[in-house]
């Protein structure tokens, strides 16, 4: 299971006592593959531990031979999480994997940058977006800025989720 360590999540469950019990959502949230399937491929979006929740619709994906290109924005390559698991699901066709780090040390030759819309013109042509649906997890500003670039973009709302970090 991967969890994000957040400061806000301990001053969340610092006034809870041993045998409190606190509320935990599904890790997809109201994520629903119904209108996503409809799309011929998709977008996915996550940055650090907002690779959680995209861990199951790459599965299902890659289960059926679905077109996904999955862009995961680390600070540094130690950073990355699922590398391996990644490339061993990528190494079967469906799946593109790129990685964009915005403190990467002297030996990477990927990506580097946070995202912007430019970049993310890169992953998404006007001539796709129609037939993309796009998901995005991450911090809040990251979601925020992913949001507001594909908004900018004229994507259909009907094809972008936002999952709630």
């Amino acid at each position: 299971m991967l969890i994000g360590h957040y400061c806000f999540v301990l001053l969340y469950l610092m006034p809870f006592v041993s045998g409190d019990t606190i509320p935990v959502s599904h890790h997809v949230g109201a994520f629903d593959m119904a209108e996503a399937s409809l799309c011929s491929k998709m977008l996915l979006l996550a940055a650090g531990t907002g690779l959680t929740p995209m861990i199951k619709i790459i599965l299902h994906n890659v289960a059926r031979d679905k077109p996904t290109h999955l862009v995961c924005f680390n600070k540094t390559q130690s950073d990355i999480l699922w590398r391996e698991e990644l490339d061993s699901l990528a190494s079967r066709g469906s799946l593109q994997v790129t990685h964009v780090l915005s403190k990467p040390d002297s030996e990477w030759a990927g990506l580097t940058g946070r995202i912007n819309q430019d970049m993310l013109l890169q992953f998404l042509s006007p001539e796709s977006k129609d037939t993309t649906f796009i998901a995005a997890c991450g911090p809040i500003l990251f979601s925020q800025l992913c949001l507001s670039y594909l908004k900018k973009m004229d994507c259909d709302d009907k094809r972008i989720h936002i999952f709630q970090e």
